[in-house]
């Protein structure tokens, strides 16, 4: 059941089970695989404690002797994510709710097949595995599963049955449950769970809102969730205490059992905020100062933060018609408020999360008008700081959880991008990271003997760009091969250290620069057929880029500011050459010499060829690298050459299928990939090969040999950067290392290497 405060936004779990924090919770619809089985229960022990699930390794044991453990492998077809086959029941697998408990370890609820199923992730919310339940899945919970996560393997569950509300704790991840007990109760839904120290705990349940009231029934537990006691109602008889029945109500307990009821309210001389110090017993009303306002201000009271002395911070948001604001009001020991926080003008609803009394962080709803903004906070509500606001990330409806004052994620609920994105923040908020979710549908990665496991995410580089000694750039992509996002790196020492400039796209990103200005093309697999990119360029290295032009281009090679030529394709083996003179505004299609034969076969080298990478030594003199259809570890490869800045072109050299060219000449062994040109140098250049060796020539291309830095199938050059005939770099790539990318410096025309940085 959704119960958030109209008007408000501070992201409330569905089934009121927060952890001891203002916690956001997170949304995705994900496309399910071909099979969908979904879990029907694991098998379970009963009247075990989380202790001695932790201390004896047997207490896995059920008392008739069936073991507990459940598998979690799932084959190919059970995977929903990236090049899974779409399937006919679109709700399949729908997370709804995630709680990161660290930066690699979080939980998430959802359905799968129309029932309710877990999820947990281990790698930072990058791959959800499918977590068996230990009961029948019911449904009477809602769309969600009232969970209490206690660290990164330790979770209990509250399951509302016929019979009342039972719970559940595993410590190993799932593969193990017990059952604790169960609270007696007519009542179909669950407000709020959980276990603040693995020992005491609290549990409300209602049979649903009407009018925005609700009937409450609040148990405790004192023996980790073995034996529930009803100790509060809302209608309350006999010895029980009473709750209020507030129906827009969000419950909180600290760690000492001082409870806490938040939510909205108009104003009538206060908002709404109770407090109780008896375990829930009893409850009184906490006085919220209320600013000059208009009678319609809305006051919201969100779920406090607590303080080892007792106090807690309740952030506080005013909407009126005539203002916005949001304060930290800090309530002392003794329940009483003593102090609010610098006012924070945001002029339009927001959304707030605070990990613990000091550091807090607000966004703007999603539907308010103008562009979105993002603040921080480090102390408390003293003072905010301005956040730089990424609009793709805020522009939705984005949720924040951050869970250290460093790292913190934010998901959109109404993403259309298939597989949906989580932002990732290791920085407080200053900059946001895109990562793919992978979700299970069934079980996880696959054990040996059943599919291939999916490759964590990892970062492969693709293309260097170097302009001098000290400043280069980098682009590559993140993700497992199946969905990547394209990543752009600059470094100022060489290639020692590098940071991000810019993420987006998916696939690889080809990049170019000269001097300070820096071209980036991003898409599905620039330049690769039926791809759609965008080209983007940067006048100040990297820190600000606009849009030039929806091109899908690859091997970008700029010779000025505005003279440049690269490659594309609309199929297979088909890649025209390109070229511009307007910075990369507009492009245009070289003519090319027409296609010669040799059998009824057209020729590489003689426009028969598909362009493949293009570079320039200066503005007149180039070089065409062009390829055929591989097959059998060969490839045809011809080069074309210009030296009136592309308005003719000449054949240099050919290599047809099967030819070894004789010794220094060029092979059709190896598929070829690049050529880089070195600029002033217009007969020095290198070709690298997958399956083949980094190739030198000095002689404009009539003559090769192999550099002695690669070795074919063992060390391959995926990139080559010449800033002059002595000094350049290379990327290559350690075929028996993963990711095993190096970058290697020259200052010696290849004659020897130097390591400079490496990926591994």
């Amino acid at each position: 059941m959704q119960r958030q405060p109209f008007g408000a936004l501070e992201s409330i779990p569905t089934s009121k089970h927060p952890r001891q924090r203002t916690a956001s919770l997170i949304t995705a619809v994900i496309t399910p695989g071909l099979l969908l089985v979904a879990g029907c229960g694991a098998p379970v022990t009963t009247g075990s404690s989380p202790a001695s699930h932790g201390t004896n390794p047997s207490s896995h044991i059920a008392k008739s002797g069936n073991s507990t453990n459940t598998n979690h492998s799932a084959s190919a077809n059970n995977v929903s994510g990236p090049g899974s086959s779409p399937s006919a029941n679109p709700s399949a697998a729908n997370i709804v709710s995630v709680d990161m408990v660290s930066p690699k370890d979080g939980w998430a609820t959802g359905t799968a097949g129309g029932q309710q199923a877990l999820w947990r992730s281990t790698n930072g919310g990058t791959v959800w595995t499918r977590v068996p339940l230990p009961f029948q899945v019911s449904g009477k919970n809602g769309i969600t599963l009232p969970l209490s996560p206690a660290g990164d393997s330790t979770l209990f569950v509250a399951d509302a049955t016929v019979g009342g509300v039972n719970t559940y704790v595993t410590t190993d991840g799932g593969k193990t449950w017990t059952l604790l007990g169960t609270a007696s109760t007519s009542d179909t839904m669950v407000s709020y769970f959980h276990l603040v120290n693995g020992s005491a705990g609290w549990l409300v349940t209602d049979n649903g809102i009407a009018m925005h009231q609700s009937v409450y029934h609040l148990f405790h537990s004192n023996d980790g969730g073995k034996t529930w006691q009803l100790v509060a109602g809302t209608n309350p008889n006999g010895q029980l205490g009473s709750v209020p029945g507030y129906g827009d109500a969000v419950f909180s307990f600290s760690p000492s059992g001082v409870g806490w009821m938040t939510g909205p309210a108009l104003v009538n001389g206060k908002g709404f905020l109770m407090r109780s110090t008896d375990g829930g017993k009893m409850w009184s009303s906490v006085p919220v100062p209320v600013p000059a306002a208009d009678a319609s201000t809305l006051v919201t009271t969100f779920r406090p933060t607590f303080s080892t002395s007792g106090s807690v911070s309740i952030p506080v948001e005013y909407q009126g018609q005539n203002q916005n604001l949001l304060v930290v009001l800090h309530v002392n020991s003794s329940g009483q408020a003593v102090a609010t926080s610098a006012p924070l003008q945001t002029g339009k609803p927001v959304a707030n999360d605070f990990l613990n009394p000091s550091d807090g962080w607000v966004t703007t709803a999603p539907w308010s008008p103008n562009q979105p903004q993002m603040w921080q906070t480090t102390n408390g509500g003293q003072s905010w700081s301005t956040l730089p606001a990424v609009s793709q990330m805020l522009g939705s409806d984005v949720q924040l959880q951050f869970v250290t004052p460093s790292i913190g994620f934010a998901f959109a609920s109404n993403q259309t991008s298939f597989p949906p994105v989580l932002w990732e923040t290791v920085d407080g908020g200053n900059t946001w990271r895109q990562q793919m979710i992978k979700v299970y549908v069934t079980g996880g990665p696959a054990t040996p003997g059943q599919a291939p496991q999916p490759a964590p995410p990892q970062f492969t580089p693709a293309e260097i760009a170097f302009v001098s000694d000290k400043i280069g750039y980098l682009s590559g992509s993140f993700g497992n091969g199946e969905v990547d996002i394209g990543r752009v790196y600059k470094t100022t020492d060489g290639g020692q250290q590098w940071s991000e400039i810019y993420q987006g796209g998916n696939g690889a990103v080809s990049v170019d620069a000269v001097g300070s200005t820096l071209w980036v093309d991003v898409g599905l697999g620039a330049g690769t057929p039926g791809s759609k990119g965008t080209l983007l360029v940067s006048t100040d290295g990297g820190g600000h880029f606009t849009h030039l032009a929806d091109k899908s281009l690859a091997s970008l090679d700029f010779v000025s500011r505005t003279d440049g030529w690269a490659v594309t394709s609309s199929g297979m083996w088909d890649g025209k050459l390109l070229y511009t003179h307007d910075g990369g505004r507009t492009w245009s299609m070289q003519t090319l010499p027409a296609p010669a034969s040799s059998a009824g076969s057209a020729l590489p080298g003689a426009g028969g060829g598909s362009a493949t990478s293009v570079s320039f030594a200066d503005a007149t003199h180039g070089m065409l690298l062009e390829t055929g259809e591989p097959g059998a570890g060969q490839q045809p490869k011809g080069l074309l050459g210009t030296s009136d800045g592309g308005k003719t072109w000449h054949s240099i050299v050919n290599a047809s299928m099967g030819s070894n060219g004789g010794s220094q000449r060029l092979s059709s062994a190896g598929y070829a990939e690049g050529i880089d040109v070195v600029p002033g140098q217009s007969a020095e250049a290198y070709i690298w090969e997958s399956r083949g060796p980094l190739l030198m020539t000095s002689d404009g291309g009539q003559t090769w040999r192999p550099s002695n830095l690669t070795q074919p199938d063992v060390v391959e050059a995926n990139w080559v950067s010449m800033l002059n005939a002595k000094d350049g770099y290379a990327l290559v790539h350690d075929m028996f290392k993963n990711p095993g990318f190096v970058l290697e410096r020259t200052t010696d025309g290849m004659k020897s290497w130097t390591a400079v940085h490496r990926w591994e």
